[in-house]
């Protein structure tokens, strides 16, 4: 019944819906949507880059050491596979906020993915904490949880970004560029 209301309400805007379903691996949603809003903080810098600017994103997504934090065995593999086609090549994974929280004190990581509802330490909390011990280490929103107020209460968890679930490849690979930097890894 969910996903006939949401098919209704994304039609209705304008959108496509497709469901891709496999007997004991799961099932992949792909919303598509013209987001094309007048509200500053829906609209993102879109810039063309020029073939040098694609070999830097290529190297900063090759070198970036990147921890997904995900409980979901699923959405966790799917991520990964995702991440490795837009061309990172280091991913390290934890299953809940706290296995995060020790990860990034013992390891150095360029970025974080973060889901937000888990079991032990959810997101939010397990953000806050990194927050406390590295105040620069970009932290990003990767949820089911893509409502308004959603986005805006990662981004006061100390979040910086938001991507939200299911996937769009092309705009976690955006994400990642503006949020990675070469100075951040040594």
């Amino acid at each position: 019944m969910g996903l006939s209301i949401t098919q209704k309400l994304v039609e209705a805007m304008g959108g496509t819906i497709r469901v891709e379903s496999e007997l004991n691996l799961g099932t992949i949603v792909t919303l598509t949507m013209d987001l094309n809003c007048e509200e500053e903080s829906m609209v993102g810098d879109i810039s063309l880059l020029n073939k040098d600017d694609d070999l830097d994103a290529t190297s900063l997504l090759e070198n970036a050491r990147i921890l997904l934090v995900e409980d979901n065995y699923i959405n966790k593999n799917l991520a990964i596979k995702m991440l490795k086609k837009i061309g990172v090549k280091h991913v390290d994974t934890a299953d809940d906020g706290y296995q995060a929280l020790v990860k990034v004190v013992q390891n150095k990581y360029d970025l974080v993915l973060m889901d937000i509802q888990m079991p032990i330490m959810d997101g939010y909390k397990a953000t806050e904490t990194i927050r406390r011990i590295f105040p620069d280490l970009p932290i990003i929103a990767m949820t089911a949880n893509a409502m308004k107020a959603d986005i805006a209460t990662s981004l006061r968890y100390g979040m910086n970004d938001h991507i939200s679930k299911p996937i769009n490849l092309e705009y976690m690979k955006d994400v990642l560029k503006k949020w990675l930097t070469p100075t951040y890894t040594d």
